[in-house]
């Protein structure tokens, strides 16, 4: 019972973070980047973002200023306390990148159907919360305890996070909207 749950969280986990990307499922958000000792070995970390929307808004939602600062943080040898407040740093400002997003996408929307997509994103950080919880029992209980189990978590939730700002912004793309990417890594 327990692993049906397990694969249901995933399919519907795939699900949700695959509706803005054309091939999630084969696609790592970093990419070279071993887990393995928390080393960064390439500073292509990023895949890109497929809108499924309106594919000529690639160029732009692959160009966000936090992506590019990040690769710029993480160039550097970073030992795992480090890296883990990288991270963190970056799920801060993509949550708040997601939050402008949000806002903005509320205002195309009419009065009637806000409450529908607020009740989406709770949904999606329902489900965002579920699955960290899912991998980090799942990697406990493969591994047994240990650091990297908060380095893993952050890339995972990372890649999440980022995913989801930016199909929240190519709606808004989608119906007309002007974007102008609200976070900056200083």
């Amino acid at each position: 019972m327990k692993k049906a749950l397990t694969f249901l969280l995933i399919s519907v986990l795939f699900f949700i973070t695959a509706c803005g990307s054309e091939s999630a499922a084969s696609e790592n958000l970093f990419k070279n980047v071993s887990l393995g000792n928390s080393s960064v070995q390439s500073a292509s970390f990023f895949t890109s973002y497929h809108s499924v929307l309106n594919p000529d808004n690639d160029l732009f939602l692959n160009s966000s200023p936090l992506d590019k600062q990040f690769i710029t943080d993480f160039s550097a040898e970073l030992d795992s306390s480090a890296e883990s407040d990288v991270l963190q740093k970056y799920i801060n400002l993509w949550s708040a990148e997601m939050n402008t997003a949000e806002s903005t996408l509320k205002s195309f929307l009419d009065v009637d159907v806000i409450t529908s997509f607020e009740e989406s994103q709770t949904a999606w950080e329902t489900e965002l919360d579920k699955d960290l919880s899912s991998f980090s029992e799942s990697y406990l209980s493969a591994n047994g305890s240990g650091s990297d189990i908060s380095i893993y978590t952050g890339y995972l939730m990372l890649e999440k996070v980022r995913t989801r700002a930016l199909e929240l912004i190519d709606q808004i793309l989608f119906f007309g909207g002007d974007y102008t990417f609200s976070q900056t890594a200083n």
